[in-house]
């Protein structure tokens, strides 16, 4: 057998030359002997597997262009299925599209320019369930420079008020950590800002080989229908989509006999069902069989982004020390009902300030599980470990997102990018909002152990990260005394109350630098509002009890959420007559989507005759 640095010299020494993570990264020695070990182990597939599985991978990718539609001639019986044969096929299409760099080239920039201006100039490609869905465009803006200075005089008066109250003791021990680094964030996150490219730069990131991953598990169609539909209908489309159904009950034979296939604007989209093993042995499917790209990108599959996401969110990558960009959540369903609105509050504030105050070091505490993109040289590094990660001897599958940040800071730098906005669905009841945020808490319990042993004790994760364990055994102590010594204490209970409160009331506005288009005063009015309802919600709730649970629970891994179907559905005609199965079917497609409907129809014969011969 031959594990995956064995793998990597041979396409060093071949066809093709993985980019490295730069010389110049910072690389913390533990992680990366813990890296090495990782990578040691069996990876569970011969040699001879791996070479056919990955030509049979580059010649599904780059079997024809149909920006123009043209059809590729299908095997017929005697054709030359020998392995050999297979081989020289994809040699020869993939070195047309790749140069010893790893970049994918056209022949002309300009004809690709060209070639997607076209494609956002006509029709949108159709949904499979619906002919088109409603996207809010999403955008970010803010008065860098006012807003600092006013944080300053916030700051200040904030401290003048509680030094002339004279809190006790043991809460200014209890706060005072917490109270800094909230502070910190609040300033540093001013210093955040998108990344903008030139048109010179715009050309060489707009080479780069882009593969998404989409994972599914008992997902509501409809959801998986948009979330697609929104990744073909990208202003900058990405090369390959693949989906991999991790062992759903539900059936998605009507989607995937639709979307399976190319598509204009040199989109590729495969479709791949295994037992149910988890988010992480999903990613890890595309991760480890797409040898030629240069950009990784998780998408969930409940996920829609923004027509502009792709783009915006190669952007940081124009830096070669940038290793990992994680985009910005925010809500399809934020103004569905109450609980909705106030995770909206929740989410928005922590990526607006403390978030971004990760970012400014380059030292990202966890990426956004629905939208992130990866350097595919991270990806290929850390890729054993990612897939087989092991805790206390319990294999781990939660904390997917906060592995790969913590990848990306070790070895380089790990940001996000205002301007990228993936819309999720946020848990619309109770039972479902506290079943999610106990597989976070989870997820944040373990990697926290990470934190602290392989960061160093230099860096702003680090120490945001003590500081954060200590504010929570220290409060977890505070209460319990409250409740000890309750009623005499309960002016201390007052004064926490009151704090807490107050930095909601001040910080509130924050959550307006971000706007989604389908907003109305109201909304945004609301959001102000409730804020400091907000974060108490999260201080005392989510912080405290659910984390307890999480923390108590660390070592129960699995999903808590979609056991049992999907938990959110997106009302659509779901009747079999409403359900194409092709694009043929749809009433509004453009005679070119039937057209590529029958080509993907043969290549899928073509490929399965293939995959018959490789296994």
């Amino acid at each position: 057998m031959r594990g995956p640095g064995e793998n990597h010299e041979r396409r060093s020494n071949g066809r093709y030359r993985a980019p490295r993570v730069s010389d110049g990264a910072r690389q913390d020695g533990s992680f990366k002997a813990l890296l090495e070990r990782a990578q040691a182990a069996p990876n569970g597939a011969s040699a001879r597997q791996q070479e056919g599985l990955e030509a049979l991978l580059e010649l599904a990718q780059t079997n024809g262009q149909h920006g123009a539609l043209s059809t590729p001639q299908p095997m017929r019986n005697g054709a030359d299925l020998s392995s050999s044969s297979i081989m020289r096929r994809s040699s020869h299409l993939g070195d047309s599209h790749r140069d010893a760099e790893h970049r994918l080239r056209g022949s002309d920039d300009s004809l690709r320019t060209a070639r997607q201006a076209a494609i956002q100039a006509q029709k949108n490609i159709p949904g499979a369930l619906n002919p088109s869905y409603a996207i809010p465009e999403v955008s970010f803006s803010r008065k860098r420079w006012l807003g600092f200075s006013l944080t300053l005089l916030l700051v200040g008066g904030i401290l003048a008020w509680r030094v002339m109250n004279g809190w006790p003791l043991i809460l200014i021990a209890c706060a005072l950590p917490a109270f800094v680094m909230r502070i910190i964030s609040w300033l540093l996150s001013w210093f955040d800002k998108p990344v903008r490219v030139t048109p010179e730069q715009w050309k060489r990131l707009n080479r780069l080989h882009v593969t998404i991953a989409v994972p599914c598990y008992n997902e509501d169609a409809a959801l998986m229908d948009r979330c697609l539909y929104a990744l073909v209908n990208q202003t900058r489309p990405p090369q390959l989509i693949w989906v991999v159904d991790d062992g759903s009950s539900e059936d998605y034979s009507a989607l995937r006999q639709y979307w399976e296939g190319n598509w204009p604007g040199g989109i590729r989209i495969r479709w791949t069902r295994q037992s149910n093993q988890g988010k992480r042995r999903a990613h890890a499917l595309v991760f480890g069989n797409v040898p030629g790209t240069d950009i990784f990108v998780t998408v969930d599959s409940d996920t829609t982004l923004a027509a502009n996401a792709l783009e915006e969110g190669i952007k940081p990558f124009i830096s070669r020390r940038v290793l990992s960009v994680a985009g910005i959540e925010h809500g399809y369903n934020a103004e569905v009902n109450f609980l909705t609105r106030l995770q909206c509050c929740l989410q928005l504030f922590s990526q607006a300030v403390t978030g971004a105050s990760w970012a400014v070091f380059g030292d990202m505490y966890t990426n956004r599980g629905p939208f992130a993109l990866y350097r595919a040289s991270l990806i290929e590094k850390i890729l054993p470990l990612y897939r087989d990660e092991h805790f206390f001897g319990r294999r781990v599958i939660l904390g997917d997102d906060s592995l790969l940040a913590l990848a990306g800071s070790t070895y380089g730098k790990a940001v996000q990018q205002l301007t990228a906005f993936g819309l999720t669905m946020w848990p619309e009841n109770l039972n479902h909002h506290i079943r999610q945020r106990v597989r976070w808490a989870r997820g944040r319990a373990m990697r926290n152990f990470w934190r602290i042993k392989y960061r160093p004790f230099t860096s702003y994760c680090w120490w945001y990260t003590v500081s954060g364990i200590y504010v929570f055994f220290v409060s977890v102590g505070l209460i319990v005394l409250l409740c000890v010594h309750w009623p005499q204490d309960r002016s201390a209970v007052g004064h926490v109350l009151v704090g807490l409160v107050g930095m909601s009331i001040v910080i509130s506005p924050r959550v307006l630098c971000i706007r989604k288009s389908d907003e109305t005063w109201i909304d945004r009015l609301l959001m102000i509002v409730m804020r400091p309802l907000a974060g108490l919600w999260a201080s005392i709730v989510l912080a405290r009890g659910v984390r307890i649970w999480g923390t108590l629970t660390v070592l129960k891994q699995g999903w808590t959420t979609r056991q049992h179907g999907p938990e959110i559905a997106f009302d659509t005609p779901s009747s079999p007559e409403n359900i194409p199965s092709s694009p043929e079917n749809t009433p509004s497609s453009p005679d070119d989507f039937r057209r590529l409907a029958r080509v993907n129809r043969e290549e899928r014969e073509e490929e399965r005759e293939l995959e018959e011969v490789v296994a």
